[in-house]
């Protein structure tokens, strides 16, 4: 088999746009369902801005996210404020396509971007899992909703459905995740990475799922912690590097959030991290290949002055 080498694309250069969709998509691998009683197709769909700037300056370097955008776009505004306004503009949806005539018959808004899953059963039900931990039953015919529970998790994963004897049932795997929480945490439920469950429904079910205690945030004492790294740098470094896990701006607590990571305390704790690899068992790799030691220490002082900024931000919200 021959293979035709092509010359790079040479696209015009843009400035700074806020566009759809996201990376993320106007869906992503959340599972769709169809109903061939109502020849229609349920799609979980997202609308989510994302700041588009070219990289004048990008090379492709192995082993990274290699996209070509100027990963300082993707930075967000400083103030709560500013940020409920950017979350503002995300939104989830459900929508029952008509593949025939091209157009949606009807669609459920949703108040964030990233939900589960969708099944659609011969009972003209449709049932969809959500961000904030509804579990949903929805008429197939007008996305009105006759059902719903409470699970107390975040949900993304599709529900199934089988029978026993005759019986019916719903099964549902309850848990949040995947690249939303990591990277956009700050515009879905303020909620600490719990662990998954499965729950199973039936008509008439009586058991009682047990309530899941939320961890305590973690805080640490930053009085006197400094850094001798340049938080300019850092700002562009870490957007460059972490954001993609950790959130613009550092915005991210699904993985451990970095703000009140004890590792910011010293110097050698966070080199003994992000270039030395302590955490790389736990998923947390080396990043030698990418940052030198002064690097990696200007990210830390960016991150203590988004930790400062968040301290300030939740004292005035007091």
């Amino acid at each position: 088999m021959k293979f035709t080498t092509l010359s790079r694309i040479t696209a015009p250069v843009i400035a700074a746009a806020l566009a759809m969709p996201a990376p993320y998509g106007g869906h992503n691998w959340h599972p769709m369902a169809y109903s061939p009683k109502e020849n229609l197709v349920y799609i979980p769909a997202m609308s989510v801005p994302f700041g588009y700037k070219d990289d004048q300056a990008y090379t492709h370097q192995q082993g990274k996210w290699n996209v070509g955008i100027d990963t300082l776009a993707t930075a967000l505004p400083d103030g709560d404020a500013a940020r409920k306004a950017v979350k503002a503009m995300m939104k989830g949806h459900l929508i029952a396509w008509d593949p025939v005539a091209q157009k949606a018959r009807w669609t459920v808004e949703l108040p964030y971007f990233w939900n589960a899953g969708v099944l659609a059963t011969a009972g003209d039900l449709v049932f969809q899992g959500s961000a904030e931990g509804e579990f949903a039953a929805y008429n197939a015919k007008d996305g009105k909703k006759v059902w719903s529970y409470k699970t107390n998790n975040g949900i993304i994963a599709a529900p199934s459905t089988y029978s026993i004897d005759g019986e019916q049932y719903i099964a549902l795997m309850v848990g949040y995740g995947g690249a939303a929480p990591l990277a956009a945490n700050f515009a879905l439920p303020d909620r600490p990475r719990l662990p998954g469950r499965l729950i199973v429904f039936k008509l008439g079910g009586t058991a009682k799922v047990p309530e899941q205690p939320l961890p305590e945030k973690m805080k640490i004492d930053l009085t006197g912690v400094t850094s001798k790294g340049s938080v300019t740098e850092g700002f562009a470094l870490y957007h460059a590097n972490c954001a993609v896990c950790h959130g613009a701006s550092v915005s991210g607590t699904y993985l451990p959030d970095l703000k009140t990571s004890p590792m910011l305390l010293s110097a050698e704790n966070w080199k003994s991290v992000v270039i030395d690899g302590a955490r790389q068992p736990m998923g947390m790799i080396s990043f030698k290949e990418y940052l030198t030691n002064d690097q990696a220490e200007s990210i830390r002082a960016y991150v203590l002055s988004e930790s400062a900024k968040a301290k300030a931000e939740a004292a005035k919200a007091k």
